[in-house]
């Protein structure tokens, strides 16, 4: 017993410590972070002992759909016949990310403290990198702090000693200040991915609340879904368009909005991920082998250059000199260099994200917050980020927050059949213990009906 008492603490203490060493990089012939090195170690010892419990289903599914994507890329790449600085970088990005997450997910283990802790260490590397590289006295915030910030904040809220409800409005109303925030400092995405984690929380824990409305209902989980994804994406823009008329932001805030929202003939998402007026015509080309890792065509950035001039949208000169096809989505981008498989990977994730959003909407955990921020923080990087560098540990990260969550139990409506036995028990003026005797039918079917949050 003091044995394992020993070895959860020296696990817990790994869960801190490791991925705060994110600042640090070793070069070999790549950028790689030093924890990306620590964690595999860590987890074959962890493995070895056999100390994990059964992977899930859903993490043994994306790994098979990730070597896959990895054949398909190394198949596109002998293929297109890309060169080897590229396809070194590409080959690896994929490697790295299916290791970073199979390592934290045997690492972390399904332990609330061990996931909580890894968050936390995870949020003060990044501050730390944020100070490290800090040059003059202006700290960056968008590129920065922004993120760490929030999930502090998240890992504030749910170590709290609050009940389910009050801890859900709380949170709701810190992610809705802290978004709010973020677009007065010119990080949009960032801040309504905040917004819109914060309606989701609102809107559940509301729905949850009323009387005759079980949990299990789906379609009033989803219709809460889909009325707080509107009221948050219509709430970001409004406040953003008023801040920006208003002279609440920066200046070079201010000329972004009258470049992207005034002059522009786009709407807000296209002007302002304009990358994705040429994905398709990409894809089209070769819909199933790709172009290969970082691929290189200046067909592709004359066409993106001259539709964001026919939008109104201003062409930068680096934007220019570059022949490179714009990879700014983790689904497209996949897609584009890897093929369909790429994509089909990514395009999995996003409907774990949905299964993960209505099963955290339904269910009472205390790490809500945490998961719904993490999900929609991962549909937005799937959609509209590049997959590299950073994001290796960081969507490594979100996708483990993601599989937890699909962990939860969720709570069972009793049968008609049940109510109407449990009546007519009632009736018969039956004590307290013998009307909660079951029929060992019953029973076995309602064995799950006395929920347990995970």
């Amino acid at each position: 017993m003091q044995v394992k008492t020993t070895e959860d603490f020296l696990l817990k203490c790994i869960c801190f410590l490791v991925p705060a060493t994110i600042a640090f990089q070793v070069d070999v012939g790549s950028q790689i972070f030093l924890a990306e090195l620590i964690l595999p170690c860590v987890a074959a010892i962890v493995f070895l002992r056999r100390r994990v419990a059964r992977l899930s289903r859903d993490l043994s599914l994306v790994m098979k759909i990730g070597c896959a994507y990895f054949l398909c890329q190394f198949a596109s790449d002998l293929w297109n016949e890309t060169l080897y600085e590229q396809y070194s970088r590409g080959w690896a990005r994929i490697l790295l990310f299916l290791l970073n997450l199979a390592s934290i997910y045997i690492i972390v283990n399904n332990n609330r403290s061990r996931l909580i802790l890894f968050c936390l260490g995870f949020a003060l590397g990044r501050v730390w990198i944020t100070f490290a590289g800090l040059e003059g006295d202006v700290i960056p915030w968008k590129i920065g702090l922004a993120k760490p910030v929030a999930m502090l904040v998240i890992l504030l809220c749910v170590v709290l000693p609050m009940s389910v409800t009050s801890r859900s409005y709380v949170s709701a109303l810190a992610l809705a200040c802290l978004g709010l925030f973020d677009i007065l400092m010119d990080f949009r995405s960032h801040g309504s991915v905040l917004l819109l984690a914060s309606m989701i929380l609102l809107t559940s824990t509301f729905i949850r609340k009323q009387p005759g409305k079980r949990p299990t209902m789906r379609l009033h989980t989803a219709l809460g879904l889909l009325l707080g994804v509107t009221i948050a994406g219509l709430a970001a823009s409004e406040f953003y368009r008023h801040a920006a008329t208003s002279g609440w932001l920066s200046e070079n805030a201010t000329n972004k909005f009258k470049m992207q929202v005034e002059d522009a003939d786009a709407p807000l998402i296209i002007a302002g991920r304009s990358e994705v007026l040429v994905y398709f015509e990409a894809i089209f080309d070769s819909i199933l082998i790709g172009h290969g890792s970082w691929p290189r065509n200046a067909y592709y950035a004359d066409m993106l250059a001259e539709r964001r001039f026919d939008r109104g949208l201003s062409n930068s000169p680096a934007q220019a000199a570059d022949d490179a096809i714009p990879l700014h989505s983790h689904i497209f981008g996949s897609w584009i260099e890897a093929g369909l498989v790429g994509g089909l990977f990514w395009a999995n994730i996003l409907l774990l994200i949905v299964r993960s959003l209505l099963r955290s909407s339904e269910g009472r955990s205390e790490l809500r917050p945490l998961y719904l921020y993490g999900a929609m923080l991962l549909a937005w990087d799937i959609l509209f980020s590049p997959f590299s560098g950073f994001r290796r540990l960081e969507t490594a990260l979100l996708l483990v927050i993601l599989l937890r969550s699909l962990l939860q139990r969720q709570p069972q409506m009793l049968s008609r059949r049940f109510m109407k036995f449990r009546r007519s028990r009632t009736k018969q003026g039956l004590s307290e213990k013998q009307r909660r005797r079951v029929p060992l039918r019953s029973r076995r079917r309602h064995r799950s009906r006395s929920y347990q949050p995970v």
